[in-house]
């Protein structure tokens, strides 16, 4: 599974770096959004952001609602639930905010490198991308497997274990993504020093 998210956000950043190495060749200015079409990409970036942080959300509530729950129908439904939320929400929201981060990252003054906060924002959305598609997803299957198959899931070892690294991972990444929104917000850290700067 982790080899699967990998291989994804691979072929996910291979357009973007090709991409990047145009605007190098061809030069910058060139590309950049006029105002109008910055505030829309903006916008559009800011969507994607949204839904992924309510999918995220989502998500960590419907797997801490089978730890309180007996029902064998009620705890499999939850985890069909997660399993959506991760495909039509988490993913493309995930996927959303990376490709238009990237792009107004490029097309604006900002740059991918000029500013720490942009380059934390972006290692943080590939690792959480990384982080998701892997151990996340792999959890989030077992536990709907499981839940499927085992009439008596709430004594598998198993299942019980997955769950609470569910759980784990899902509140790890909910609080990397509200840090990122505060990143966002805030801009901290200030612009690196001119000869660090390539791009």
């Amino acid at each position: 599974m982790l080899l699967t998210g990998l291989l994804v956000t691979l072929i996910i950043l291979f357009p973007l770096a090709v991409y990047e190495i145009l605007l190098i060749l061809i030069g910058k200015n060139k590309w950049k959004f006029s105002i109008k079409q910055k505030n829309w990409w903006h916008f559009i970036h800011i969507f994607f952001a949204t839904v992924w942080l309510g999918g995220a959300l989502g998500t960590l509530l419907l797997v801490c609602t089978t730890t309180v729950i007996t029902n064998q129908g009620l705890i499999h439904a939850a985890h069909l639930f997660v399993n959506f939320f991760d495909t039509y929400l988490n993913i493309p929201g995930s996927t959303g905010c990376l490709l238009t981060g990237i792009l107004l990252a490029l097309r604006t003054q900002w740059g991918i490198t000029k500013y720490y906060w942009i380059m934390s924002k972006l290692i943080a959305n590939i690792g959480i991308i990384y982080f998701g598609g892997g151990l996340i997803n792999e959890w989030a299957h077992n536990t709907f497997e499981l839940s499927a198959i085992d009439a008596n899931v709430l004594n598998n070892p198993i299942y019980l274990h997955d769950r609470q690294m569910l759980i784990m991972g899902l509140l790890c990444s909910a609080i990397v993504l509200i840090f990122v929104v505060a990143i966002s917000r805030f801009k901290p850290w200030g612009k690196r020093n001119k000869t660090a700067q390539p791009y």
